[in-house]
């Protein structure tokens, strides 16, 4: 009985309380679009200004979303698709979220029904009717006041996953000599998650691939340290240089391309 009161107490309080609330707006972490409020009051991407609401801490990984203006709470069961809208007097198990921490970003998940939050594409409306957390039902929290945040690397293509061995690799648009035990000795792998790992010919390294805009980058690499003299110093040098410069991935006839500012050819892949 005395656990249930000061459960309710604290409840209460938090409510009574708006100083203690965090205002925030939401922002899409698959379109970058903000959460606004359509005709119908109901929350959907991109429908004009981004909508503050009060986070409210309630119990553990639980929150709630509060209209700082109407004192209204988010809902996430409205009509047949748990639509969502600023719209409940009160915090039930509808009005009561699960904030999953996602890394960058976050997932908000539906109490009452078990489901995520998210939206199926730019201009859609929020439902909480989701089964998993992919990108389309992960959100930036955005302090009030603050600028959009830019969207966090996106992992590449999966056409560009799997394993690969160099073929060539170029100095000003020319390739350079490689002995058939080099191009058996440097690869690359990528990973669905853009993790990239692989050998120069003499050292091990792991970085990342990232798309951005309509380009790509590796970076982040992280090598062991042995050292490497003669055509395995050579290689492994133009192949961080190739790394460091690129700017673009591409397929051609089987075959990895990166390339630099410009189009510049810079190595070329073959499947492993």
């Amino acid at each position: 009985m005395l656990r249930s009161f000061c459960r309710a107490l604290a409840l209460v309080l938090c409510l009574t309380a708006p100083a203690f609330a965090e205002v925030v707006t939401l922002q899409s972490l698959a379109t970058g679009q903000p959460v606004g409020r359509d005709s119908a009051g109901l929350l959907r991407l991109g429908a004009g200004a981004a909508v503050p609401m009060e986070m409210i801490r309630l119990d553990g990984r639980r929150v709630a979303f509060r209209d700082p203006a109407s004192g209204l709470f988010l809902r996430a069961g409205i009509g047949a698709a748990t639509e969502m809208a600023l719209v409940s007097p009160h915090i039930r198990g509808w009005e009561t979220f699960e904030l999953w921490d996602q890394g960058g970003s976050v997932s908000l998940r539906s109490v009452q029904s078990g489901q995520f939050v998210g939206a199926d594409g730019r201009g859609q409306r929020l439902n909480a009717t989701w089964g998993s957390a992919g990108r389309a039902q992960q959100f930036q929290l955005i302090p009030t006041g603050a600028a959009p945040r830019p969207l966090p690397p996106r992992p590449p293509a999966a056409v560009f996953v799997g394993q690969w061995r160099v073929q060539d690799l170029y100095v000003n648009g020319q390739s350079q000599p490689l002995s058939m035990a080099t191009r058996a000795a440097v690869q690359l792998g990528i990973d669905r998650q853009g993790g990239a790992q692989g050998n120069t010919g003499c050292n091990a390294f792991d970085g990342r691939v990232t798309a951005e805009g309509g380009g790509h980058r590796i970076g982040g690499i992280m090598m062991t340290r042995r050292g490497c003299g003669g055509e395995a110093g050579q290689v492994e040098r133009l192949l961080l240089e190739a790394f460091g410069a690129t700017r673009l991935l591409e397929i051609q006839g089987g075959r990895l391309i990166l390339r630099g500012e410009g189009g510049r050819l810079l190595a070329r892949f073959a499947p492993h």
